[in-house]
Order: C-alpha cells, then sequence, then structure tokens
C-alpha cells in the first residue's frame, strides 16, 4: 500500500506535503482541540497527530491507543462540544478520549448483529446530555447488501467517565 502524506503550509504560506511513517490510514478526522491535529485510525490502532507551529519536518505522533477486540473500523465520529470520539467495528462500538488517552466502554453486538454507523446527537429537551446513535443490522450481507433485519440504537453517554449508558430504545427501520 501507499503510506499517507501531511498537507500544510510553510511558514511563509506556501504548500509543503511531509510523508507520514507508519501504514495505510483507514479513516481520519480533524481534531479541532488541538489546531493542527488530525485522529486516525491504521491497522487496529489509533493515533493522534499534529504539527507543531513552525515545524517543517512534519507530523508527529501526540498518542496512539489500541483499539479494543478485532475488526475493521467501519466509521469514527467526532463529537465536537466534548472532543471525544466513537468508532464503529463490525459487532462493536467504542468511544475514546483521545486527549485523555483513555478508552471508554464499548457496545457489543451478539448473534449476528453488526454495527455499521453511529454518530452523536442531543435533543432539545435536554441539549447537555449526549447520546451515541448506533445503526446496525442482524445477518448483514455486504454483497449484495441484504440484511434480515435493520435498527437504530440509542445510548446515552456519561461524559465525564467516558462510558456509555445501557440501549435506552431500538428503532427497526426497514432498507
Amino acid at each position: 500500500g501507499q503510506r499517507p502524506w501531511w498537507h500544510s503550509r510553510d511558514h511563509m504560506n506556501r504548500p509543503m506535503n511531509s510523508p507520514l511513517f507508519f501504514d495505510t490510514l483507514q479513516l481520519a478526522c480533524p481534531y479541532k482541540s488541538i489546531p493542527g491535529s488530525f485522529v486516525a485510525i491504521s491497522g487496529n490502532s489509533l493515533r493522534i497527530l499534529s504539527v507543531q507551529p513552525g515545524n517543517s519536518t512534519g507530523p508527529f505522533y501526540r498518542h496512539s491507543l489500541e483499539l479494543p477486540g478485532p475488526g475493521v473500523p467501519r466509521k469514527m465520529i467526532h463529537e465536537p462540544k466534548t472532543g471525544i470520539f466513537a468508532v464503529a467495528q463490525m459487532d462493536r462500538v467504542c468511544l475514546f478520549d483521545p486527549f485523555s488517552g483513555s478508552i471508554g466502554t464499548a457496545i457489543e453486538y451478539h448473534s449476528g448483529e453488526v454495527a455499521l454507523s453511529c454518530c452523536f446527537a442531543s435533543f432539545h429537551d435536554n441539549p447537555a446530555q449526549v447520546f451515541l446513535v448506533v445503526s446496525g443490522a442482524r445477518e448483514f450481507i455486504v454483497s449484495p447488501r441484504s440484511a434480515a433485519e435493520s435498527f437504530i440504537d440509542l445510548f446515552p453517554i456519561d461524559l465525564e467517565n467516558v462510558k456509555l449508558g445501557p440501549r435506552l430504545h431500538r428503532t427497526p427501520i426497514q432498507v
């Protein structure tokens, strides 16, 4: 595979490309809590990379965390108010706080269920409470795309401890 490259600008605002010296990235997302940083997944590792102002040698690691369990990450999302991330793998969704380096609880699906995607949400009656919304399926087949059942699950998040509460609701959906 090809190595990823970091595109940035030097002190005179000229474009600059720097190679990243690790394996190909599967997913990447900007990390707004630390300017000039992003969070990326390479293999089963989550990496936080950033560029120091005026550093012409390119990005460096700030943290590297091993994601729990097997499975290829399918989706990574960032909650901008809190700085936490969620990563959806086939049979689990993990929460983590890259700033502190802590990995929170994971949702683990069983009985042929898989997590396909996820997002963060809050509702107008309690905007301070953040929820994790996970779309999933049972007996999912990638090609041709089919499933015995599809659903959307809703989980409350304890932001201070980066933990998920028990599932509050499951909505069956038609695809």
